[in-house]
């Protein structure tokens, strides 16, 4: 069942890559319609920190436009369609990186689809 779990996966990130990788051919001279400043990715337990000092600094502050999972995900939608989605409609992707970060199989693919 741990085998078939984890195939999945890779058959859902394989298969996202090839999406990417037509689309990136597809638009190859047409540029990018990105209506987001940057996506960010980060773990539930970096949350507060997100929250407190991150969004304030740049949608406050700053005045970017940020994608964050809790409020612009799409519901019932496809977690992995959201994330590929967001990533494309964003100029950047900001990474929160800590320790339960990369301790996350989900957070590293979000990297890999950002990548």
């Amino acid at each position: 069942m741990k085998k078939y779990h984890f195939l999945r996966w890779q058959l859902a990130y394989a298969y996202h890559l090839f999406l990417a990788f037509l689309h990136e051919r597809k638009h190859r001279n047409v540029p990018p319609q990105c209506h987001l400043d940057a996506f960010v990715s980060y773990n539930a337990h970096d949350e507060l920190w997100v929250f407190r000092e991150l969004l304030p600094k740049l949608e406050g502050e700053q005045g970017c436009k940020l994608c964050l999972h809790h409020r612009d995900f799409q519901p019932g939608k496809p977690i992995i369609d959201n994330i590929t989605e967001a990533i494309y409609a964003s100029r950047k992707a900001i990474c929160v990186i800590s320790r339960r970060y990369l301790e996350s199989e989900w957070y590293s693919r979000e990297i890999q689809v950002a990548r």
